[in-house]
Order: C-alpha cells, then sequence, then structure tokens
C-alpha cells in the first residue's frame, strides 16, 4: 500500500485504476472485490458516468482489511479460476 498521506474526504471518489495503484492490487483484484461487494462503486457519478467509480475512504478500509491466504493481492487466485 502505498505510505503517502491519504485525505479522506467524504466526497473524494477514484476510478478503479487509480484505487488499484493507491490499494498496492491488481485492477482484477479490485474489480474482484466490488463485484462481490466488498468495495461501494457506482456508475452514475455525475462528473464521469459510465466509468465505475468507488469512494476513496472504502478503498483505504478495505485495503487495510482485506486479507486472505494469499495476501491483499488476489490476482494469482483469480487467475487460477480462468
Amino acid at each position: 500500500m502505498n505510505n503517502a498521506p491519504f485525505v479522506t474526504v467524504a466526497d473524494h471518489w477514484m476510478d478503479l485504476s487509480t484505487a488499484a495503484d493507491y490499494a498496492g492490487v491488481t485492477y482484477c483484484t479490485l474489480v474482484d472485490a466490488v463485484t462481490h461487494r466488498e468495495v461501494r462503486a457506482t456508475t452514475t457519478h455525475p462528473q464521469r458516468p459510465g466509468d465505475w467509480m468507488v469512494p476513496a475512504i472504502d478503498v483505504e478500509s478495505w485495503s487495510e482489511h482485506a486479507v486472505n491466504g494469499l495476501g491483499r493481492d488476489r490476482s494469482a487466485a483469480l487467475a487460477s479460476r480462468v
């Protein structure tokens, strides 16, 4: 995870690519978290209609607590499902 200071503003939203970089996981891992409802997401953000956007505070919380046998990044497990 990025150790840079992070401002947790309720109105701060990120696209999935930016959020994955911030959390230190692959894009696929974050998509998996969104589809399993571990992270809230919307496609109706007024400034980015149609793009998946996630609240920064949710990504921060998820990245601190999402732990499984492979650690935070589940890309290896996701690839093995294909």
